[in-house]
């Protein structure tokens, strides 16, 4: 009797796990132009510009010396987890529903900004 309660208990859980996570995600897209547009430079090139409204720009050396020669508009930051982000395009769609993940370290730098 107690196995079936155990079981009961834990298949509950996962239930409302399930649909909990299905609704915050729902709430999370509809409301995509509210996370933060982002532009991130890089030191090397990500080949980002397959996704939709994302754009690759070379950055113009300036010196011999200069660190990041990527840029990418098009993105927001959808969540921030320890050293990861997590991205998606701009004009993403649950059809197209890409996410980007990076790590926070020196090849990357990220800004925020007001469209």
């Amino acid at each position: 009797m107690l196995a079936i309660v155990t079981l009961t208990v834990f298949w509950s859980a996962n239930n409302f796990a399930i649909q909990y996570g299905r609704g915050t995600a729902i709430a999370l897209a509809e409301q995509l132009s509210l996370r933060p547009a982002v532009i991130i430079d890089t030191t090397e090139a990500l080949f980002l510009n397959r996704l939709p409204g994302v754009e690759e720009t070379a950055l113009p050396s300036q010196t011999t010396d200069q660190k990041y020669h990527f840029r990418y508009r098009g993105l927001r930051l959808l969540a921030q987890s320890g050293d990861r982000m997590f991205f998606v395009p701009s004009k993403w769609t649950p059809g197209a529903g890409t996410a980007l993940m990076l790590r926070d370290n020196p090849d990357i730098r990220v800004q925020s900004y007001a469209e």
